[in-house]
């Protein structure tokens, strides 16, 4: 289930277990982190923000853009947890930017009944990126709650994969991807202005880009098409 909304006014979570993150794209590192969160018998919530910290200060969506749409983490997370879970989308401004790590934690605490968090070993969270996991470890112990902490080994991120697709490396993308989710492009097909078919003597298709979403480098890609599931 996917939720948009302020964390502040929502309530009524059964006990949970959190992770949280951009999620621009799910990767291997990803990948592990929802496989802890499967082993612990609490509630799955994966915990995101529209727009991302980065994406809202800087406003270049060529860096901090998506990758996977909302849609699309939605699905992934939907079929990895048999749809008993939260995606959470908190919505991010200059008010949540402006709290504390503390209050933070203790919002996750009291809203969504948080009682275990999993993170990588690199989280940083809060106003300015004050919270760390050394924070973090004495707000377990105030808040009562167990956490976590899981290495990223092979230094996986989403920036190593935009970096893929901005290099046209589509492969080399999708073989870091979790669960082998292959890179898609998803969207309404609208109607263009119809030139394609005039001078390539076959008919395109014109889709409508979710806002934000990152393209691969600029070419020409064998792509599978899928429709009505066929």
């Amino acid at each position: 289930m996917i939720k948009i909304g302020n964390l502040d006014t929502y309530s009524s979570i059964p006990e949970s277990v959190i992770t949280i993150g951009k999620f621009g794209v799910l990767h291997k590192g990803h990948e592990e982190i929802l496989k802890s969160i499967k082993n612990v018998k609490l509630y799955p919530i994966v915990f995101s923000f529209t727009p991302s910290p980065a994406l809202f200060f800087s406003k270049d969506h060529k860096l901090h853009g998506k990758i996977f749409t909302s849609r699309q983490m939605n699905n992934i997370l939907g079929n990895y947890f048999n749809g008993n879970y939260l995606y959470f989308l908190q919505k991010f401004n200059n008010y949540f930017s402006s709290i504390t790590p503390e209050v933070f934690i203790q919002l996750l605490c009291e809203r969504f009944n948080m009682k275990h968090l999993i993170v990588g070993s690199d989280f940083t969270f809060g106003v300015n990126k004050t919270g760390n996991i050394s924070i973090i470890n004495s707000l377990a112990v105030k808040y009562k709650f167990d956490i976590s902490i899981i290495d990223n080994k092979n230094n996986i991120s989403t920036t190593l994969l935009r970096n893929f697709l901005q290099q046209g490396k589509v492969k080399e993308f999708n073989n870091l991807t979790a669960f082998s989710e292959k890179f898609k492009i998803v969207g309404t097909v609208v109607r263009g202005m119809e030139i394609a078919g005039k001078i390539l003597g076959y008919k395109t298709a014109n889709i409508l880009l979710t806002k934000n979403q990152i393209l691969p480098l600029f070419g020409v890609y064998s792509v599978n098409i899928k429709i009505d599931n066929k």
